[in-house]
């Protein structure tokens, strides 16, 4: 059995926004990491979550995963996911 810690979240919420998608989801990934108090070569694991019935198609999803990892830098991923 593999040790799994979840060290860190983030999320960041506005009723309408004008960022983007990465701006978005930049501000969630730093939070994260601020409040796990690691560095991005520490992370080994990413899980992505969307609104419910957002992306149904598994390639869509997979290709998604694929482009926030990319755009983070993340190069030492064993785990990665989205959940609904």
């Amino acid at each position: 059995m593999t040790d799994v810690f979840i060290t860190g979240f983030g999320e960041y919420l506005e009723k309408e926004s004008n960022l983007s998608f990465f701006e978005l989801l930049t501000n969630a990934y730093l939070e994260a990491i601020k409040m796990a108090n690691i560095e991005s070569d520490e992370i080994d694991g990413l899980v992505f979550a969307t609104t419910t019935g957002t992306i149904e198609d598994p390639p869509l999803r997979n290709l998604l995963l694929d482009q926030v990892a990319n755009f983070l830098g993340f190069r030492n991923l064993r785990y990665m996911d989205i959940v609904d």
